[in-house]
């Protein structure tokens, strides 16, 4: 249901000294625990909506107020040192396309990788496939 990343470092996972417990899930809806377990650092964690951000968060309840609107597949969390919130998490589930995006690159930008064709680019080397290995084209 979701994925941490480390808002400063920016990287997947959780921050140092921050731990995370989920510790119930409904239908549409879960709850999580984040703790700052540094007494002296402040910690930021960036929350994503299903392991490919597929899912949206709708609203937020923190430490039992009111629900606050969210809208989107990502939501930071700033931690005092030494503190713990709860966290009540309403979602849309799959309403996103899954995707490999990070809350800084989208893979969409990413240039792509695009294979040779040896039709078009004859500077490839072309292998013939010999029972039990390949073998280059023209050589023996």
């Amino acid at each position: 249901r979701v994925r941490y990343f480390d808002a400063v470092e920016r990287r997947p996972g959780l921050p140092a000294d921050v731990a995370a417990l989920v510790d119930r899930v409904d239908g549409g809806s879960f709850s999580v625990e984040l703790v700052n377990l540094s007494p002296q650092h402040p910690r930021s964690v960036i929350l994503q909506a299903g392991a490919f951000g597929e899912h949206a968060f709708a609203y937020v309840e923190v430490d039992g107020r009111d629900p606050i609107a969210v809208d989107d597949k990502w939501l930071r969390v700033d931690l005092a040192p030494a503190a713990a919130t709860r966290l009540r998490l309403t979602t849309s589930r799959f309403s996103d396309a899954p995707s490999y995006d990070t809350p800084w690159t989208r893979q969409a930008d990413a240039p792509r990788i695009q294979p040779r064709d040896p039709n078009v680019d004859p500077g490839n080397i072309v292998f013939e496939w010999e029972p039990d290995h390949p073998r280059r084209k023209g050589k023996s």
